[in-house]
C-alpha cells in the first residue's frame, strides 16, 4: 500500500455530507448549493469556479465534492490542474496557487493527460442550458491538454439503445473517449462506427482484470474522478442506482493508476437536499431520484465515511 497522503484532502463542502477527515482543508461552499447542485449555467459555473480558485490553499490532495450531483466540478478540478500542467509540474508551499498533486510521471506528448473516471453512468449526455452532473464529460473531451478519457464501471442504461441519442457520439467516435461498460447490451455502437469506443464485460472482475493489463506500463500522466455510484451498495450508499464493482476492484484499479496519478476527486456522498426551483425538482425527477429516509441517510453517510478512510491512502 502506498504510504500516506503527502498532501491534505481537500473538501469543497456543498451539502454537509462529507464529514469531517483529519487534517483535510475544507472550504464552505454551502451559499453555492442551489445554483450549482445538479446543473447550473455557464455564468454560475465561472462564478463557483472563480470563487473556489480565490480560496484554495497552496497545495491540496484528492479532493472531496459531496454529492454526485457535483461531479460537473470535476471539470474545473481538471482545467485548474492543466493551467499548470506541465509549465510548473511541481506543487510547492510558496505563495502561489497550486495544482491538485505533484506529478509522479513525465509529461505525455505534448502534455496530455489520461482521465479515467469510475461512474455508474457516462457522463457525456446532452444538456443544452450549461453544465450539468451528467454532461461534463462532453466539455472535458473539447480541451486539448486530455490525450483519453476512460468510463469505467457503466451499469445503467444511459449507453444502451433507447437512450442512444442521449450521449454525445464525436468523442466517442474520434476515440477520445471510451465506455468501459458491465453488462450493458451496447450492439447499436456498431451500427454507428463506434464499436472500438465501448468495452463490454459480463463481469466487473474481467472489466478490472482488463483495464489493469492495459495500464500496465503506461507513463502518461492520470487524473482519477471517482463516482462512488460505480459501486454495489454494500460499499457504499449514494443517491443515484448503483454499479456492482468491489472495493477489492477499486483498489486493484487504484494500485495499477497510482504511479501516474498527478490528481483525483471523490464525488458520491449520500445527500439530501429540497430545490428552491421548480426546473430542478423537474429535472430530479425526471433523472429518478428520490426523498432520502433520515435513519437511511444516517447510516448511508457512515459507511461512506468509513468507505473514505479506507480509500484515501490508495490516492494522493
Amino acid at each position: 500500500m502506498p504510504s500516506p497522503q503527502a498532501r491534505p484532502p481537500l473538501i469543497l463542502n456543498f451539502d454537509d455530507s462529507v464529514g469531517p477527515i483529519k487534517g483535510a482543508f475544507c472550504l464552505d461552499m454551502q451559499a453555492w448549493q442551489e445554483k450549482i447542485r445538479f446543473a447550473c449555467s455557464w455564468r454560475d459555473f465561472e462564478a463557483v469556479s472563480a470563487d473556489i480558485s480565490a480560496r484554495l490553499p497552496p497545495a491540496y490532495g484528492t479532493v472531496l465534492l459531496g454529492s454526485g450531483d457535483y461531479h460537473h466540478i470535476s471539470y474545473f478540478l481538471i482545467k485548474k490542474l492543466l493551467e499548470r500542467w506541465p509549465q510548473q509540474p511541481a506543487v510547492s508551499g510558496g505563495s502561489g496557487r497550486a495544482v491538485a498533486a505533484a506529478p509522479r510521471a513525465a509529461p505525455g506528448e505534448g502534455g496530455q493527460i489520461h482521465v479515467v473516471i469510475l461512474d455508474n453512468h457516462p457522463d457525456n449526455m446532452r444538456y443544452p442550458f450549461g453544465i450539468h452532473c451528467g454532461s461534463w464529460v462532453s466539455h472535458l473531451a473539447l480541451l486539448p491538454a486530455v490525450a483519453r478519457i476512460d468510463v469505467l464501471g457503466i451499469t445503467s442504461s444511459d449507453i444502451a439503445l433507447a437512450h442512444a441519442w442521449e450521449n454525445r457520439l464525436l468523442p466517442l467516435w474520434r476515440g477520445k473517449l471510451r465506455y468501459w461498460s458491465i453488462g450493458v447490451n451496447t450492439g447499436w455502437a456498431s451500427l454507428f462506427g463506434l464499436s472500438r469506443a465501448f468495452r463490454n464485460f459480463a463481469d466487473a472482475a474481467a472489466m478490472t482484470a482488463a483495464f489493469t493489463a492495459e495500464q500496465a506500463g503506461r507513463t502518461m500522466p492520470v487524473y482519477l474522478s471517482l463516482d462512488k455510484d460505480a459501486l454495489n451498495p454494500a460499499c457504499v450508499q449514494t443517491n443515484w442506482d448503483q454499479g456492482v464493482m468491489t472495493k477489492d476492484q477499486l483498489a486493484a484499479l487504484l494500485t495499477a493508476l497510482q504511479p501516474c496519478l498527478i490528481g483525483a476527486d471523490i464525488v458520491g456522498e449520500m445527500s439530501a437536499y429540497a430545490y428552491k426551483s421548480l426546473f430542478k425538482r423537474a429535472l430530479s425527477v425526471l433523472d429518478g431520484q428520490k426523498p432520502v429516509p433520515a435513519a437511511k441517510l444516517a447510516a448511508g453517510r457512515q459507511l461512506n465515511r468509513d468507505f473514505n478512510r479506507q480509500i484515501l491512502p490508495l490516492l494522493l
